[in-house]
């Protein structure tokens, strides 16, 4: 990830939805 970049958001925003919990359940509606 680039400093400043779009890459550094998505991976503070990853980090945070898996620490919620919020990107498994999310994963799960999505593959099934």
């Amino acid at each position: 990830s680039q400093p400043g970049g779009h890459g550094a958001v998505r991976e503070a925003a990853e980090i945070i939805l898996k620490r919620l919990g919020l990107f498994e359940k999310a994963m799960e509606r999505y593959v099934g």
